[in-house]
């Protein structure tokens, strides 16, 4: 059964678009994609829907790979981010990652892609696991940390109240010596 996978993909070529999702799809997902290939229409696909990964095109001409890898630490996402190109060396591959994509991937090489995908999905699951756990240990210890002082507090109150109690009986015996 095929894996559900909501990818934006940022790409100028919509044939390039057709080969992505041919590929997903080969990979044994079930692609829910939107392509987009400018600034704006990229922030208005990642305000109107939350994606699994994006796929971007490194090379187009009016919004580039780099720009959607900016945006995407601005808005601070915690997704896989995949680079596709039809013509990288080393050089900027390592760049590229250096930046923040999660990995590249050369157009004439897309069988990689399903390597690539399940590697991140599993690290980003395993990463999302983590965080929960992690949140529900910091509740838990918070819990414990409110139940101690509630119970400090009470006990402080419990004090105070002698106290008073005390200082009221200590001043009833001062007026009554004074008074004798």
């Amino acid at each position: 059964m095929a894996k559900s996978l909501k990818v934006l993909i940022i790409d100028d070529s919509e044939d390039d678009f057709e080969l992505i999702l041919r590929e997903l799809k080969h990979s044994g997902y079930d692609p829910e994609s939107e392509r987009v290939d400018l600034e704006k229409a990229m922030r208005k696909a990642l305000n109107n829907s939350s994606w699994d990964v994006i796929i971007s095109d490194y090379s187009m001409p009016h919004f580039t790979g780099i720009e959607a890898l900016q945006i995407y630490h601005e808005l601070k996402l915690d997704i896989p981010f995949i680079i596709i190109s039809g013509v990288i060396g080393d050089d900027l591959a390592v760049d590229i990652v250096k930046l923040g994509a999660h990995d590249y991937i050369l157009k004439d090489n897309l069988r990689r892609l399903r390597g690539v995908l399940e590697r991140e999905l599993k690290q980003y699951e395993e990463k999302r696991s983590l965080i929960q756990q992690l949140n529900k240990d910091s509740l838990d210890s918070f819990n414990k940390i409110k139940d101690w002082a509630i119970e400090e507090i009470t006990k402080l109150k419990k004090i105070n109240s002698d106290l008073r109690t005390e200082n009221i009986r200590l001043k009833e015996l001062v007026s009554k010596v004074k008074a004798d």
